[in-house]
């Protein structure tokens, strides 16, 4: 076997293992897809539900980031100074976690 015919049988097994890995990773897409456009609707509502006591919580308030400590008025599930994206907070009625993201 020369090494051209080796090539083409690597070549070969590996565009068929990206083929039988394809619908795998469209599914985690899809997943992902349906997750995000979940936050986005949430956060141009302005407003998510405590899923534990029920409580309104708004989105826009006076907040501190978790990562650098800058406490801001706006999105408490994004820091202007940092940039990091939260994908949780703290409920303000009964401080159990809400995950957004």
């Amino acid at each position: 076997m020369g090494p051209s015919i080796g090539t083409a049988l690597r070549l070969s097994a590996l565009a068929t293992l990206y083929l039988l890995a394809a619908p795998v990773y469209l599914v985690r897409a899809i997943g992902e897809w349906r997750r995000i456009a979940r936050g986005l609707a949430i956060v141009r509502r302005g407003t998510i539900a405590c899923p534990h006591c029920s409580f309104v919580n708004p989105i826009n308030v006076l907040s501190t980031c978790h990562r650098c400590g800058v406490t801001e008025f706006g999105s408490r599930l994004y820091c202007s100074n940092c940039r990091q994206v939260t994908r949780w907070f703290d409920c303000a009625r009964c401080h159990a976690t809400v995950k957004v993201f």
